[in-house]
């Protein structure tokens, strides 16, 4: 019997395991994507990074990168003064 808990302990840690691991590397491609896009804006790439912001945006569903993103492609377009840069504040 305790044979059986043992094997039954395993084998729900293994899939737990496996499930965690495939979300968090979503997540984790969402955050170094954003985080290359954040050093393109850090380095006044402005253009280059709204583009990869938007691509993030569109893609992520993470909330938080996601409002992230519309922070910087606001900005970026405030600091290409593009005319739709009021609209995106």
């Amino acid at each position: 019997m305790k044979r059986h808990l043992t094997a039954a302990l395993l084998v729900l840690f293994c899939t737990t395991s496996i499930l965690y691991a495939q979300q968090s590397a979503v997540f984790t491609n969402d955050l170094a994507a954003f985080q290359d896009a954040v050093a393109l804006y850090n380095n006044q790439q402005y253009l280059a990074a709204q583009t990869q912001f938007t691509k993030i945006k569109n893609t992520t569903k993470n909330e938080t990168i996601e409002a992230d993103c519309s922070y910087y492609i606001a900005n970026a377009a405030i600091r290409l003064n593009q005319q739709s840069a009021d609209a995106l504040m």
